[in-house]
């Protein structure tokens, strides 16, 4: 079942969502040493602008999962990705619900997703690293904000890098390693 603040993504393919992303651009400004076989998943992906961003720099194994498949499946970019369906507030996320990726990320998803569920999937199914850019300062019917780094080191992670995203300050990027 779809949870009702979800509804209103389902069926978004906004253009915007095709133009380069200062967030992305921020993220990326941080992101870890990372094999370019490394598994990738992204989160929330809509047309996959992130996921082909990482394409474009040589990562190969990537899967990206969205809850909306007009999105999904709209060939906008030129995806040597593994698309999935998801709805990432379901108890079952199917093919993703392993301990099978090395980088699981997102670039403002998070922030319109209530149930802390989706936190706990990801520090369990990703091995090495999560990286985010979300809004942290905002809270409205469609934003809900966390203080990230605090939720993933509940969950066991470290983080080891952050910046505040300059053209948005509510945003930060931040990237979490595996406590060992």
């Amino acid at each position: 079942m779809i949870a009702p603040q979800q509804h209103r993504w389902i069926g978004e393919t906004s253009s915007s969502y095709l133009s380069p992303s200062g967030h992305m651009d921020t993220l990326l400004s941080i992101w870890p040493t990372i094999p370019l076989d490394a598994t990738i998943l992204e989160l929330g992906c809509n047309l996959g602008r992130q996921t082909y961003r990482l394409q474009t720099l040589g990562y190969t194994a990537l899967t990206r999962a969205e809850i909306n498949p007009t999105a999904l499946y709209t060939q906008s970019f030129r995806h040597e990705s593994t698309p999935v369906e998801v709805d990432l507030e379901a108890e079952d996320w199917g093919v993703l619900d392993s301990r099978q990726w090395d980088v699981v990320f997102t670039v403002a998803v998070l922030e319109h997703i209530y149930s802390d569920r989706v936190l706990d999937k990801m520090a369990r199914i990703a091995s090495k690293w999560i990286c985010v850019c979300e809004d942290e300062v905002h809270e409205s019917e469609t934003h809900h904000a966390r203080d990230y780094r605090k939720e993933f080191e509940s969950r066991g992670w470290v983080q080891v890098s952050a910046v505040r995203v300059k053209e948005d300050e509510a945003f930060w990027a931040r990237v979490f390693s595996r406590s060992t």
